[in-house]
């Protein structure tokens, strides 16, 4: 027999063809409305006798489905129920997710399979601002506020980094869940432990979680001043009067109170008495951050108050109230006038730093108790000039001037000027 093999191969490529079609048709995920899918869609298989038979179950997909995975030569009802195809597997089709697709808009969605019109362009919230102390006491809670100035038409929420040194992370957001009204004024709470400069940074975010840029707030943390208190605030001269002290920082063995006139400036020249606050005697003794120590008054009248210095220097770190020496039961008080003639030619102090015409002026009038002895000390204000004599008192013409107070007494020290004599050569 006569074969044509042109017709013979022509056909064969045809076949060929159509078999390469129905392959890819199998082989790649179909499309199928969801009626198709209701009478198709989800099989179950199972062996029966070395083979695997596919029973299908009917199920709707609402947006349609698509051909996942074939199982060639596995013994499956056709359409009509009667002949074998190869099992089918379609699977329905995911429901669209909705959003913004525009990675441009503020509320960007990239898990969104469709557009859904929602996007919305705002720009990052401001720099948000700070308020609160530019200081702060070492281990002590401070609060700081955080606001917008210009607020948005949105929510926003603000983060804090309080690391040290700044990380750039936030640390701690305000509020600790969702957003609030853009023009909110929310406070933050910290404290720091140890002292010096110290910052914390701020920033504002809107509720899509862009960020603005952040602030830097700025503050210098501190160890508290000593506390100093003296009780009772009244007393007669000769009492003795309780000092007590707290929260020394980095107390000392030879941090000191001393006792000074309510008015006097610091200073040797007029301390009154001192104690070491480590054992309250003039010998130092272990530092102590708080306690108390005594003092007996002065007899003269007058306001007092203690002062705290650092470590036997004379930085003074605290003050106490004032202590009034008011007069004794069955006593009186005499008053002493102090004057000085040619003010310009010096000064009168005394020797317990009570009176001090520099200080008080001319004439100054001071309180002592009767039986008092001051010592007065004529004292000329340059080389230019020279002390002249004293009136009243009973004291001599020297410098030195002793008056054993009985009475209500003035005296009055005078200064001349210097004579020089010139001469040309």
């Amino acid at each position: 027999m006569k074969i044509n093999l042109k017709n013979y191969k022509e056909n064969l490529n045809i076949k060929f063809i159509f078999l390469f079609i129905f392959v890819l048709f199998i082989s790649i995920p179909t499309q199928v409305s969801a009626v198709e899918c209701s009478q198709v869609v989800s099989h179950q298989c199972s062996v029966v006798d070395g083979r695997q038979d596919c029973v299908y179950s009917q199920t709707s997909c609402e947006y349609g489905c698509e051909l996942s995975v074939t199982y060639p030569g596995n013994i499956c009802p056709n359409d009509d129920g009667l002949g074998t195809d190869d099992c089918l597997s379609y699977v329905c089709i995911a429901p669209p997710v909705l959003g913004c697709m525009d990675s441009n808009a503020s509320n960007y969605n990239p898990l969104a399979t469709e557009e859904d019109g929602s996007c919305v362009y705002v720009d990052p919230p401001g720099t948000p601002y700070v308020d609160g102390n530019d200081w702060a006491m070492i281990n002590t809670t401070n609060i700081y506020y955080v606001y917008l100035y210009d607020a948005p038409e949105f929510q926003v929420r603000f983060g804090i980094d309080w690391s040290e040194p700044s990380d750039g992370v936030v640390d701690e957001w305000l509020p600790s869940s969702g957003y609030v009204d853009s023009d909110a004024y929310l406070g933050a709470y910290h404290s720091w432990g140890t002292d010096g400069v110290k910052s914390f940074k701020v920033l504002a975010q809107n509720e899509w979680g862009e960020n603005s840029d952040w602030r830097t707030k700025e503050l210098t943390v501190y160890y508290p001043d000593p506390h100093l208190e003296a009780s009772p605030d009244s007393v007669n001269g000769g009492d003795s009067v309780t000092v007590s002290f707290d929260t020394v920082p980095s107390p000392t063995p030879t941090d000191w109170i001393g006792m000074y006139m309510a008015d006097d400036p610091d200073g040797e020249d007029y301390l009154l008495d001192w104690v070491y606050t480590s054992s309250c005697t003039q010998t130092a003794g272990e530092p102590r951050e708080s306690g108390y120590c005594a003092f007996s008054m002065p007899a003269t009248l007058g306001e007092y108050n203690f002062r705290f210095f650092d470590e036997d220097s004379w930085e003074k770190m605290a003050e106490s109230n004032i202590v009034t020496v008011s007069e004794e039961e069955g006593g009186g008080d005499v008053t002493v006038t102090v004057s000085v003639q040619q003010t310009p030619g010096g000064n009168v102090v005394s020797s317990d730093n009570i009176i001090d015409t520099r200080i008080c002026g001319s004439p100054c009038v001071k309180n002592y108790f009767s039986g008092t002895e001051v010592t007065l000390e004529a004292i000329p204000s340059s080389s230019y000039w020279r002390f002249n004599a004293w009136t009243g008192g009973g004291c001599f013409n020297t410098p030195s001037c002793v008056i054993n107070v009985g009475v209500d007494t003035e005296i009055s020290a005078s200064f001349t000027p210097r004579l020089f004599i010139y001469s040309e050569e």
